[in-house]
């Protein structure tokens, strides 16, 4: 007997709606699930699902595998603490993201303005790249792998 559920799973970490649409491809695909609705705005996961083929738990995994956040909500928490709970994670989220842009600010400004220092004209006229070009690339490819990664690809 097919025995089908619907489970609402808070998801942390979605950004844009391509991490929407992630999220979403990844439930769909996963056995035993009937239908999937991500939700960018609430950050949620509603999963209709057949019980005996797949679990809430494994839904988790399945989210977790993308590269964002998932837990089962609590049973014995009200809707007013689960909203708070979630509120938190959002102000975490955003702490971690100003920390990287500013961060990223700091170190692009420097790399865009470390040339004039060090003299383009002299550096465009050597044959070889100096020191200071590996400086900034190392500087350039930590900005972008730090602060830019949630945004990059990862597959």
């Amino acid at each position: 007997m097919n025995e089908h559920e619907t489970v609402t799973i808070p998801v942390s970490g979605m950004t844009c709606a391509a991490c929407q649409a992630r999220v979403q491809r990844a439930l769909t695909k996963a056995p035993g699930v009937d239908s999937a609705s991500v939700n960018l705005m609430t950050n949620s996961a509603t999963v209709e699902y057949d019980a005996d083929v797949t679990t809430p738990e494994s839904l988790v995994e399945q989210i977790r595998a993308t590269g964002y956040g998932a837990e089962l909500p609590a049973d014995d928490r009200s809707a007013i603490e689960s909203e708070l709970a979630l509120d938190e994670e959002r102000e975490r989220e955003f702490a971690t993201l100003r920390t990287r842009a500013i961060a990223a600010f700091i170190v692009g400004g420097l790399t865009m303005v470390a040339p004039f220092a060090f003299g383009v004209p002299m550096m465009l006229m050597t044959d070889s790249a100096p020191a200071s070009w590996w400086i900034l690339l190392v500087a350039t490819a930590g900005v972008m792998g730090l602060a830019g990664r949630d945004f990059l690809p990862t597959r």
